[in-house]
């Protein structure tokens, strides 16, 4: 944190400045919220890339489509990648090169463009005789970009697991696409995949194979070995079957993320008895996947444990949230794993939605170690909240993002850097549907100025000394607490006074009560020093001064 400390009379000014992670803060989330795209648009994702550009990808219609946004700025007009998908995925390298992935007519097909550019031609991955139905995509530190995918052979049944292949389709960087690799041939019932890349430049895939959770790693420049059991049988993804169909969804798909410390990490919502709970499983990098740890608190209520979202910041601090059912409410439940240690107590984020309204919680890092999770609450599927996790805190009070309360929003997802917050979001429009996005603009910071004239002492030898605490930043300073403190030597314990919460351009006073002793002079100016303390104020410092007067 940099600090700029002005003192003359009496006046002490403790400044913020952008890009200090101390200082951050999920707001203001200003006005013009922008509507980034309408006419059927919803469910966006955010990707920022390694120059600060944010793209948002959604679906339009049944096809996909994108926007890019520069720091500070806005997004600029929509373009189409696909007419017509089923879904999509897409990874960014370090040089800012994109690949979106989709499966469209049981087939896979990936497009790529460079940093702020045009996406070119797409391009068919999978066979096109046969039927796709899960697939991921995942860029190395090296550009090197692997899409893998399931395949189900003809004539295959959900319950013939002898008709289901993993295969993998690389391309190096600069290069194109090879051709499919069978990688494994399953024996066992299979489900959901998903893929990272390891910042050793190493390619894992997980899925899950009846209760039990399977994985495949291939080393940088390598070739993917035997699957391996990740997990014991009856701890992976739950079966749900309804008419002899295995249920597939997104709650019941694995996850798998890399830890800016390299350590691999799957998480998925399993069963624990009749309660469900999400678990993961961590692989330091170059070691091996350990025993498996239950993140979240396991609920009693059918799928009440669901939608986990997990990100982490180039330290290696890693941030997981999840939606929980405590029987009457779903709230938004988090919890933080720091770099090389295990994963701390779940603490709850939001506030209590109505069991009928599930937040759908999503979580990003940002390069500075700050976390943003976001979410919705209302009862009708209403008002965005985000909050933002300062490097080495904890998540500050949420905040309402959404341009009006009441409104119909849904899907939310956010991206934070250094210097903005971005937030976009569904929002029922009439009959359809609009992307609408709003941002920081700079990240908010906390620009506090102490104001105090010299304070006399009273002629009992009581000193009550008053300073104003005026915020003089961009965004709400919540929970403040002054503490004054003066030569003991001098006068009494001053302690501290709670300010709560500032908002910006407003002004409130901290009030000390103490009394001078015996060695105190009279005429003499003591200087007391002030601290504050609160959400996104690390120890800003002031000083005020105490004037003694002649005493009785």
């Amino acid at each position: 944190m940099k600090i700029t400390t002005i003192v003359g009379l009496g006046v002490a000014l403790i400044m913020g400045f952008a890009g200090s992670n101390a200082l951050a803060t999920p707001g203001p989330f200003v006005p013009p919220v922008q509507v980034v795209a309408g006419g059927g648009a919803y469910a966006p994702s955010l990707d920022l890339a390694p120059d600060g550009k944010v793209t948002a990808y959604w679906y339009q219609d049944e096809g996909l489509s994108f926007a890019t946004k520069s720091q500070s700025g806005t997004f600029g007009d929509p373009g189409e990648i696909a007419p017509y998908i089923d879904g999509f995925k897409f990874a960014t390298a370090n040089d800012g090169t994109t690949t979106a992935a989709w499966s469209a007519d049981g087939l896979i097909r990936a497009a790529t463009r460079s940093s702020g550019g045009q996406f070119g031609t797409p391009v068919s991955l999978s066979p096109d005789e046969d039927y796709v139905y899960s697939f991921a995509v995942s860029v190395a530190p090296d550009g090197t970009t692997t899409v893998a995918w399931m395949r189900v052979l003809p004539g295959a049944t959900p319950f013939d697991p002898a008709h289901f292949l993993i295969e993998v389709a690389t391309r190096k960087p600069g290069g194109s696409f090879g051709l499919p690799v069978v990688e494994a041939d399953l024996n066992k019932r299979p489900r959901d995949l998903a893929m990272t890349a390891g910042t050793d430049g190493s390619t894992t895939i997980v899925w899950s194979s009846d209760t039990t959770m399977r994985a495949l790693t291939r080393p940088k420049g390598g070739s993917f070995g035997q699957p391996q059991d990740i997990s014991a049988q009856g701890e992976g993804v739950s079966i749900r079957t309804a008419n002899n169909v295995v249920q597939t969804d997104a709650d019941d798909a694995p996850y798998v993320i890399t830890a800016g410390d390299g350590t691999t990490i799957a998480y998925w919502v399993g069963s624990k008895g009749g309660d469900n709970v999400v678990r993961a499983v961590m692989r330091p990098q170059g070691g091996s996947f350990g025993p498996v740890t239950e993140v979240s608190p396991s609920s009693p209520n059918s799928r009440a444990v669901m939608t986990p979202d997990a990100a982490s910041a180039p330290n290696g601090d890693v941030v997981f949230v999840w939606q929980y059912n405590n029987g009457s409410n779903f709230v938004v439940q988090t919890a933080t794993r720091p770099a090389g240690k295990t994963f701390g107590k779940a603490v709850t984020l939001s506030e209590k939605n109505p069991s009928y309204q599930e937040p759908s919680p999503r979580v990003a890092a940002g390069s500075d170690g700050s976390f943003i999770g976001v979410w919705t609450l209302g009862k009708t599927g209403g008002t965005v909240q985000t909050s933002i996790q300062p490097r080495g805190k904890s998540f500050q009070t949420p905040l309402d993002v959404a341009d009006h309360a009441g409104t119909k929003s849904s899907h939310p997802d956010a991206v934070i850097s250094p210097k903005e917050a971005t937030v976009a979001r569904s929002q029922k429009d009439g009959g359809g549907s609009q992307i609408r996005s709003v941002s920081t603009g700079k990240r908010g910071s906390q620009t506090l100025r102490f104001i105090s004239k010299p304070t006399p002492s009273k002629k009992s030898g009581k000193v009550v000394l008053k300073v104003k605490v005026k915020n003089i930043g961009t965004a709400m300073a919540r929970g403040l607490k002054v503490c004054a403190k003066a030569p003991k030597k001098q006068i009494g314990k001053l302690g501290c006074d709670s300010v709560n919460n500032l908002k910006v351009g407003a002004t409130k006073k901290a009030k000390f009560v103490s009394r001078l002793k015996k060695s105190a002079r009279t005429g003499k100016k003591i200087k007391v020093k002030l601290v504050a303390t609160g959400d996104g104020v690390v120890r800003a410092r002031g000083k005020a001064k105490v004037k003694v007067t002649r005493r009785n």
